[in-house]
């Protein structure tokens, strides 16, 4: 767990995510493992279907919120992947600076919001595909933003787009 932890530190979101995959196999229960850390090196990787489940285990109250924001982008991931490994212009969307990245997530939310209202979506429609292509950037795009700065919500609430990570 403490190796995971250094790798995650540095950035080696793959090699974290098999720390912690070993430590939580040798010892199920133990409390060593961030289940929101966890969680963030899974989505980052691509691993959505394992990333939802720990991000919702997560309860420690400085996270506990934040992890919900990454178990429904997560969610949401598995609904439109595989995910770009580049934006639209391709360059990757870890290369931004963080204003750039925080515009495009931006855009990307308005883009998003459009094609469903385009679309009529109602929440349980199945994704037209227009509306898929929009929100595989979004989300390409704010899973980078959530990576890098660890936490979303504020940024969401902010921006007024809560409603396209949460729905």
């Amino acid at each position: 767990a403490k190796v995971g932890d250094f790798e995650f530190k540095a950035g080696h979101y793959p090699d974290a995510a098999d720390d912690y995959d070993r430590a939580l196999k040798a010892q199920p229960t133990s409390d060593q493992v961030s289940a929101y850390r966890h969680g963030l090196v899974l989505l980052a990787i691509g691993r959505f279907d394992d990333a939802v489940p720990r991000f919702v285990a997560d309860r420690d109250p400085q996270t506990m919120e934040e992890a919900q924001y990454g178990a429904d982008l997560a969610r949401k991931a598995k609904e439109v992947a595989p995910l770009p490994d580049k934006d639209l212009d391709g360059l990757s969307a870890a290369g931004l600076l963080d204003e750039a990245l925080r515009d495009r997530v931006k855009q990307a939310a308005k883009d998003l919001r459009a094609a469903r209202v385009k679309n009529s979506m109602k929440p349980g429609d199945p994704l037209p595909a227009e509306v898929a292509d929009r929100q595989r950037r979004f989300v390409y795009l704010l899973r980078q933003l959530l990576v890098r700065r660890k936490e979303i919500q504020q940024f969401c609430l902010e921006e007024g787009i809560a409603d396209l990570v949460r729905r």
